[in-house]
């Protein structure tokens, strides 16, 4: 009898909180989310792919990604040794300031 009698005071309390407050707004809906994949080569030319116009070399995969991506036409490079280069890249900070050593 006390279970029944509690709940019933529950949901009262709950209905009267409801009609205070009003109804409950839905949740915001968020964007969707975009995937985004970067490919990091090490030694590799662009001149050697078939997506920047190259006839000799057969790279289907990486002309497949290119198609359906985005492709960059321009790139520099953060300093001329690969090991520098890239922890620069990965900590991204540039070679040759602060207090790292990069290489």
């Amino acid at each position: 009898m006390k279970s029944s009698i509690l709940s019933m005071l529950l949901l009262a309390a709950a209905a009267s909180a409801q009609a205070v407050t009003g109804p409950v707004a839905p949740a915001p809906v968020a964007p969707p989310v975009q995937n985004v994949l970067l490919i990091v080569v090490d030694d590799l030319r662009a001149n050697v792919i078939g997506a920047y116009g190259n006839a000799t070399c057969h790279t289907p995969n990486i002309d497949r990604l290119a198609q359906r991506g985005m492709v960059f036409e321009r790139a520099y490079c953060q300093g001329t040794l690969c090991a520098p280069s890239r922890t620069s890249f990965m900590f991204s900070r540039y070679k040759g300031t602060g207090t790292v050593n990069l290489g």
